[in-house]
């Protein structure tokens, strides 16, 4: 099912979204890309979404959000929502 899976991205960096929409095509992906959350529904409308993926910049409630009604108009699709728990921390060969 998946290698031929219909892919949209919701991202705000047109950098990794255009990344990231190369490599899913190279595989053999039909991907598409938003940056605004308005315009991933209106896809989702027009297009048969399987995957569905969200950036990391999203609040918890903006994701709900937005999942809520993307599951609306395609409950048997999949998430995967990239985000980052923790610290991060920079660290120097040289430092102690």
């Amino acid at each position: 099912m998946y290698a031929s899976a219909n892919i949209l991205i919701l991202g705000d960096d047109e950098i990794l979204l255009e990344t990231r929409r190369l490599v899913l095509k190279r595989a053999g992906f039909q991907e598409w890309t938003a940056t605004e959350a308005a315009a991933a529904l209106q896809i989702l409308v027009t297009r048969p979404i399987n995957i569905f993926v969200l950036r990391r910049a999203l609040s918890i409630c903006e994701r709900e959000a937005i999942l809520r009604k993307a599951h609306t108009l395609r409950p048997r699709m999949k998430n995967l929502i990239f985000a980052f728990f923790g610290c991060l921390r920079a660290h120097r060969a040289d430092s102690t």
